[in-house]
């Protein structure tokens, strides 16, 4: 055993040949220890957002109106989620699909309109721009917008929207919303609005579609899945679903479990193909030691030292490349999103290209990371690159220029923005 273990360190001394060995190995569990912890950081964050992505403990929702049997049963779900004195909170949320234009400026887009009745969501925090709005929605007579429909609309804060029959003020955007996903916003930009301003809008009939949702908040000590269980029954007889935050955290872990075990199974391709790649280069290592070998024999070695000696060095180099791989892959960080610009000398935030963020900067929108931060006045050399916005995936933002300078003049004036829309003289 002591003369396997010397003929292997000594073996082990040239690492340029075992380098490709453990490299291999090392790759592949790197990426297997990523994946599965990439797994477990979103399954772990949807089990501590579970509360915030459905803002409610309880949800019923329907592709139609409510029948009066739903509407009774879900009223002996409120009765039945009652604890003592303390009352169940409820609100509810009317979505459908309309168009919409500002009367100031040209053009009409499909939006999507969620008409809020109470204080939905009860968990998570809504930001708005300017802040505070959304507790005056339930006020009436006016709207909230995302802001890529300021953008779209080239419309401002206290722009008056037409939304079917009815004028409803522009009182701010929502800068960001609990539970959002993108692909709500595919089909248009959202507008959230008083359910006592619908009935203005004309815009729900017979035959319009449109997502009936009422969002239950029980008091502590209430097992929202028990009620969930005991009336599912009686209101799928009436088309209405029923779903709480235990069965959603369950179901978008299934699909991160499956997202996971997919990624996994291509890094166990990639590490199978290394596999074979090492096989490979055993094989070639080992009729370049052939002649060592035969001297060894020569010399009273056995079959079974040779062998061994070379079969601690491969056990020894998979034990380290695998543990170098599992710290490589634990410590690779999360992948985050791209930082925004910012520092001195990008523009201010405004109406024009938004190239920092700020306190009343709507999120969607911000320089690209291409851009360059305009010179300073009197430095010498080409201006930068115009400055490149981008906005939602599904929204194109507006383009954006350097302002011309003066005549006789080097530079744009120090009080003016230097950064201009397309088809626009100044900023505003």
């Amino acid at each position: 055993m002591r003369f396997a273990l010397l003929l292997a360190w000594r073996e082990s001394r040239s690492p340029r040949r075992l380098l490709l060995l453990m490299a291999s190995v090392t790759a592949g569990v790197a990426a297997l220890v990523a994946i599965g912890s990439f797994t477990r950081n979103l399954q772990d964050s949807v089990r501590d957002q579970a509360r915030a992505l459905l803002g409610a403990d309880l949800a019923v929702g329907s592709g139609t109106a409510f029948s009066p049997r739903a509407e009774s049963q879900i009223a002996r779900i409120i009765e039945s989620g009652r604890a003592g004195t303390a009352e169940p909170q409820v609100a509810r949320v009317t979505s459908f699909s309309a168009m919409a234009y500002v009367p100031r400026t040209a053009g009409a887009r499909p939006v999507q309109a969620m008409a809020i009745e109470g204080g939905f969501p009860y968990y998570g925090t809504i930001e708005t721009s300017p802040p505070g709005q959304w507790t005056r929605l339930g006020e009436g007579g006016g709207v909230l917008v995302d802001p890529s429909l300021l953008t779209l609309f080239d419309a401002r804060v206290g722009d008056m929207l037409s939304l079917g029959e009815a004028k409803l003020e522009i009182r701010g955007s929502v800068v960001n919303y609990p539970g959002d996903v993108g692909i709500r916003s595919a089909l248009g930009p959202r507008v959230y609005l008083s359910s006592r301003d619908v009935a203005r809008t004309g815009l729900l009939r017979f035959g319009s579609r449109a997502r009936y949702d009422v969002y239950i908040k029980l008091p502590a000590g209430v097992d929202a899945q028990r009620l969930a269980d005991r009336n599912r029954i009686q209101l799928s007889s009436e088309r209405v679903g029923i779903r709480t935050v235990t069965e959603d955290q369950r179901s978008l872990n299934n699909a991160l479990g499956r997202l996971g075990r997919y990624l996994s199974l291509i890094g166990l391709v990639a590490l199978l193909l290394g596999g074979l790649g090492v096989a490979s280069a055993v094989r070639a290592l080992m009729k370049k030691k052939m002649d060592t070998i035969a001297v060894l024999r020569c010399l009273g070695a056995t079959a079974g030292q040779i062998f061994g000696a070379y079969l601690l060095q491969a056990v020894a180099l998979g034990l380290v490349g695998s543990t170098v791989g599992a710290i490589i892959g634990i410590a690779l960080p999360p992948p985050s999103p791209p930082a925004s610009p910012s520092g001195p000398g990008w523009p201010a935030c405004s109406r024009c290209c938004r190239c920092s963020r700020s306190a009343t900067c709507p999120r969607s929108r911000c320089c690209d990371a291409r851009s360059s931060p305009p010179r300073a006045a009197g430095a010498t050399g080409a201006a930068s690159s115009p400055c490149s916005c981008s906005s939602s995936a599904s929204l194109a933002s507006p383009s954006c220029r350097l302002r011309a300078p003066a005549r006789g003049s080097s530079s744009p004036p120090p009080s003016a923005s230097p950064w201009v829309r397309s088809g626009e003289s100044r900023c505003s």
